[in-house]
């Protein structure tokens, strides 16, 4: 398909219905008559339905010192567009003239009755003379289907899918897959079975009182949170420490419990007035400080801490060897050690 030149391609598009040889229109030019071009135009339908394509042939016929000048022609083709180009070789007339022919394949998608302008064509002589004339426009009559015409219209359905003949062979492609897939795969594992660091056995973890015991020692060390007067967050420190020892050694969530529903929670271990006591004692010290805004001395919170440790002492089970045939003393035997 050749693509069409800006302005040429539009001048030579539009030529009218019936076969027929249009006459110089500038006769005062200074161009002897005989060197005007003769521009014969056809079309093979003047009446069409919308969307179809029709045939429009331009045919020049000029002597060979007459040059026909395609630059600056202006020409709109309306409600039509080119859908493609057929231009014809030259060829020499017995007369010694030159003929020079296009075919264009127009169409439109409006329907009614349109017309293609008319067409200025200039041309220039071998003195140099440029000469003028036009063609004359043509009636193009386009209508649109009928209900009878949509139904024939020639639609053919899609065709079969083209079965090839001949034994498949996708299985043993996708079977040389699968055992590529599978030689790769245990190459890969191989590898990194035998690249894999060696892990250092996992450490048991520390029982609960011997985590609250480090923390303890821990928070006795931070000397800056009292010498900044950050009582709150040392007593905040302190509390959460004993509420997680409660929470892995009975198995509560203490950490999201107030202070009172701890100590009810523990009420129900019967542990003993004594260490219940101790635990009363030690919420009410570290709550004084975070919500009464109390302003303790050092020796405040380090007795704080020493009942922390005491809780731990009387509460905490203690580790059994596997060859010990003694039980753990129960709950209630821990009172025992306050008497």
């Amino acid at each position: 398909m050749i693509m069409m030149q800006p302005l040429a391609v539009l001048a030579y598009a539009i030529i009218t219905a019936a076969t027929a040889v249009d006459l110089p229109m500038d006769a005062t030019q200074a161009i002897p008559p005989a060197l005007y071009p003769e521009v014969s135009t056809s079309v093979d339908r003047n009446e069409i339905l919308i969307g179809d394509v029709f045939e429009l042939t331009v045919t020049f016929t000029r002597k060979p010192e007459v040059t026909i000048l395609e630059k600056g022609w202006d020409f709109s083709l309306g409600q039509f567009e080119i859908k493609d180009i057929l231009p014809q070789p030259e060829k020499t007339l017995p007369d010694g003239r030159i003929e020079q022919s296009s075919r264009y394949l127009l169409s439109t998608y409006f329907t009614g009755e349109f017309e293609i302008p008319a067409l200025d064509v200039k041309f220039q002589t071998a003195d140099g003379a440029v000469g003028s004339f036009k063609t004359n426009p043509i009636q193009i009559k386009v209508k649109s289907l009928t209900p009878e015409e949509s139904e024939n219209l020639d639609i053919r359905d899609i065709k079969d899918p083209l079965l090839i003949s001949g034994p498949s062979r996708a299985w043993l492609v996708a079977a040389i897959l699968a055992a590529l897939l599978a030689f790769a795969g245990l190459f890969y594992w191989l590898w990194k079975r035998k690249n894999a660091p060696i892990e250092a056995p996992a450490q048991p973890p520390l029982p609960p009182h011997v985590l609250a015991y480090h923390k303890l020692d821990a928070l006795r060390g931070r000397t800056d949170l009292i010498e900044q007067k950050k009582y709150k967050e040392f007593s905040i420190e302190l509390s959460n420490i004993i509420r997680v020892y409660i929470q892995q050694r009975w198995y509560f969530d203490a950490l999201d419990m107030t202070s009172d529903e701890i100590q009810r929670e523990l009420a129900y271990r019967r542990l003993g007035d004594s260490i219940e006591k101790s635990f009363q004692s030690f919420f009410e010290a570290c709550d004084l400080i975070k919500f009464a805004k109390h302003q303790p001395k050092g020796d405040e919170l380090n007795a704080t801490i020493d009942l922390a440790v005491r809780i731990v002492d009387l509460t905490k089970v203690e580790e059994v060897s596997p060859d010990s045939v003694t039980a753990s003393p129960a709950p209630e035997a821990v009172e025992s050690k306050e008497g």
